[in-house]
């Protein structure tokens, strides 16, 4: 029995009126054998016993990460051979069966690093609102006659935290944005000048 090629009229003829061989050429995949789109429902599963879907592949995601997240649940589609357990399916891109489901964590040393650059960007302008407020207060007093103790009294809770703190976290004042490392540096160091200024002329005063 011919085939239906062999039995189509716009077949040519070899020399001898015979059908001429034909080439088979190799073209396309059959679209059967194609993997569907992403959001084409594709994919069964099997809960209590029962075949359940098809669901496209976003859905089967959110089926399993609902949960409670059952790993040896079967799931099929188009292509697979048979029934495989869903921890199987890394195209699933279900948390930590797949490198591509979630970013690792961060590195701790990051992560402090950060929180220390986040301190330092807040006290960098604080110290510049009260050293300012300092400024204020001291040129105030001196203008009054106050005495030199209230004025060193005004400058002493923020100088005594800025000798603390400022030789610690030089480095990371450094390196903050130009107005954040303006600021923690106006602040800080004339915070430090003022606390120790005044604690210097008391002393002198008392002494001389």
């Amino acid at each position: 029995m011919l085939s239906p090629v062999e039995n189509s009229p716009n077949m040519d003829e070899g020399p001898t009126g015979g059908a001429a061989p034909v080439e088979r050429l190799a073209g396309p995949a059959l679209d059967a054998d194609r993997p569907p789109a992403p959001d084409v429902p594709r994919w069964y599963y099997v809960i209590h016993g029962r075949r359940m879907g098809p669901i496209s592949t976003v859905e089967m995601t959110q089926l399993l990460l609902r949960g409670p997240y059952d790993p040896l649940m079967l799931v099929w589609r188009q292509g697979m051979l048979a029934w495989s357990p869903a921890s199987q399916m890394a195209e699933l891109l279900l948390p930590g069966l797949s490198a591509l489901a979630s970013p690792p964590p961060v590195p701790v040393d990051i992560l402090r690093a950060e929180r220390l650059r986040r301190n330092a960007r807040t006290n960098s302008v604080a110290f510049a609102i009260v050293f300012g407020l300092v400024c204020v207060g001291i040129l105030s007093g001196l203008f009054s006659g106050a005495p030199m103790s209230g004025l060193l009294a005004l400058a002493f809770l923020p100088g005594l935290f800025v000798t603390i703190y400022f030789p610690l976290r030089y480095r990371v004042i450094q390196s903050l944005s130009p107005g954040y490392r303006l600021a923690g540096l106006v602040g800080g160091i004339g915070l430090l000048i003022a606390f120790w200024g005044l604690l210097l002329v008391l002393v002198l005063r008392n002494i001389l």
